[in-house]
């Protein structure tokens, strides 16, 4: 029982962390506002660096999601459940990395990445 007390625990920071992720991709926003204004090269690569951040961040937590899930699928009685609940976190890892690429190739597209 304190194992799971500890595992919701530690996802509640997680979702902090997100939350706070949603918050710096706001303040990355605004970056690329004032790039549209001012046409600064260093605030857009600014706002390019904020985004990779919390692009790979992003990775991390759902990397761990689908860990989790993977081993909930080693211990659960309903199967068939479990194995879509783990293809839906590999689903979001691998977009994720289509967004961080993307991010990463492509320096001139305005605008926070759809996470």
């Amino acid at each position: 029982m304190n194992e799971e007390i500890n595992r919701l625990n530690f996802e509640n920071m997680l979702w902090i962390i997100f939350a706070s992720i949603c918050i710096i991709n706001i303040v990355g926003d605004n970056e690329e506002i004032k790039y549209i204004m001012t046409n600064d090269t260093n605030v857009k690569k600014k706002a390019n660096k904020i985004f990779e951040v919390t692009i790979f961040t992003t990775f991390i937590i759902y990397l761990y999601f689908a860990i989790r899930n993977y081993y909930a699928l080693k211990n659960a009685n309903n199967k068939k459940l479990y194995n879509i609940k783990l293809i839906g976190s590999l689903l979001l890892i691998a977009g994720i990395i289509c967004i961080f690429y993307f991010q990463v190739k492509q320096k001139d597209f305005i605008g926070s990445p759809s996470l």
